[in-house]
């Protein structure tokens, strides 16, 4: 009987990923929001200070510009009043005031309540030079008013204020300001979708995993429930009858499967520490051919048993730098394979030699039943078995082949396998040599 894949069991953790998937995807919201607070933000006020740094330039070139022209100069030695000019639309927008000692405006494009600045003319008529931002009461926006002093022949006779309002500058900013929110707002439609996806693709390994240990613990509680159930049905029919030979008979079959058990429980065991990382192999420098021999020799008794030919041909040393027990374990559970599954009369060869001078490739080949091609991709899995019910009567477990994957792995190695139905199969495992 071969056995089937059962069908993909309902998921119960499947709420408990999706709480987590959401969880991600408001992480990954949230940060692409703070990316583009951040990026929005440092854009939007260095173009702030650059647009102001821009507009005091202009307002100080056109003040010490003013400041030193010859009809600016006149007016205030003569005491001229200049009426107001109306000239700021052809001065790129810069309003210039032009105030004599007493403070008095004798010259102004645009008479407005809040300009000059009285403060900043009195600093530029103590000789200092003044810039400064200004928010008039009845006024929308900002204005940015430079002063500067006027001298003549070492003295001062006056000041000229320019002064720009920041009213263009700010609706270009709050243009940006409303280009990224909508960036912002299109970048979290377009985003909660990806961010499902990559949160699902992230999560993805956790829900194999998962899967992997429910398949595991559901395989280990059907393979021990066998055995459980068989134990159980013998002791109660041994209790019936008042016949000593049943009574020995029943004791070595629990026997048998007591034994099946604790192979089992050492098996799930050490899949389950080496899941962990809590095997801790005692690695050290060894010969492959010795330890292939010795494995050879435990093995022959039960290859003998079924007149099956071992043989065997590898180089004279093969250095290694591993664990001795667990590669041990390896070969055995290759060769008990190997005789389990070979014919009586069938043949069974170890071949070991060096590959590329860096690999130790070592097969083991036999003459048995094979395995099927649909089947060969999925040997190594836990509790996977061609023949559910042969492997049973065999006392396997299903899981040697998973526990020799792992060990080869452990090693920097791997193990492949190719196998022809009905003529046999071969398996190959390669280790890195050591100097």
């Amino acid at each position: 009987m071969r056995l089937l894949r059962r069908p993909t069991p309902a998921e119960p953790e499947r709420p408990l990923l999706n709480r987590i998937r959401w969880g991600l995807t408001a992480w990954y919201l949230a940060l692409l929001l703070c990316i583009l607070a951040v990026l929005g933000a440092a854009t939007y006020f260095s173009l702030q200070r650059r647009l102001l740094a821009d507009l005091s330039e202009r307002l100080e070139v056109k003040a010490r510009q003013e400041a030193v022209s010859p009809g600016v100069q006149r007016m205030l030695l003569e005491g001229t009043h200049q009426p107001p000019q109306y000239e700021h639309e052809l001065r790129e927008n810069l309003l210039t005031y032009v105030v004599n000692p007493a403070g008095k405006t004798v010259s102004s494009d645009l008479p407005l309540p809040y300009l000059p600045v009285r403060s900043a003319v009195h600093a530029a008529l103590a000789g200092r030079s003044d810039f400064r931002l200004i928010t008039p009461p009845d006024a929308q926006g900002h204005y940015a008013v430079f002063t500067q002093p006027v001298r003549r022949d070492g003295r001062i006779i006056g000041a000229v204020q320019v002064a720009g309002s920041t009213n263009s500058d700010e609706h270009a900013l709050g243009d940006l300001l409303e280009i990224f929110l909508l960036v912002g707002a299109t970048s979290v439609i377009l985003a909660m979708p990806a961010g499902m996806f990559l949160a699902g693709r992230a999560l993805s390994p956790i829900r194999q995993s998962l899967a992997r240990q429910r398949d595991f613990v559901a395989d280990a509680s059907h393979e021990l429930r066998t055995p459980l159930t068989i134990l159980q049905a013998g002791t109660e029919l041994a209790l019936q009858s008042q016949d000593p030979a049943e009574y020995r008979e029943t004791l070595e079959h629990n026997l048998r499967q007591a034994q099946h058990m604790a192979r089992l429980v050492a098996d799930l065991s050490t899949l389950a520490r080496s899941d962990s990382g809590q095997v801790i192999l005692e690695e050290a420098q060894l010969d492959l051919v010795p330890l292939l021999q010795e494995t050879l020799n435990q093995v022959r008794p039960l290859a003998d048993t079924k007149e099956i030919i071992l043989s065997h041909r590898w180089s004279a040393s093969l250095p290694v730098h591993g664990d001795r027990q667990r590669l041990g374990q390896l070969f055995l559970i290759l060769l008990d394979n190997a005789i389990k599954y070979t014919p009586a009369g069938g043949k069974v060869t170890v071949s070991a030699a060096a590959l590329r001078k860096s690999i130790a490739r070592v097969t083991v080949s036999d003459t048995g039943i094979g395995i099927p091609a649909q089947d060969l991709p999925l040997i190594f899995e836990r509790f996977y078995r061609v023949d559910k019910a042969r492997s049973r009567e065999e006392g396997g477990t299903g899981l040697g082949l998973s526990i020799a994957r792992w060990i080869a792995r452990a090693h920097g190695g791997e193990i492949t396998a190719v196998s022809t139905e009905g003529q046999g199969s071969t398996f190959t495992v390669q280790l890195p040599l050591t100097k």
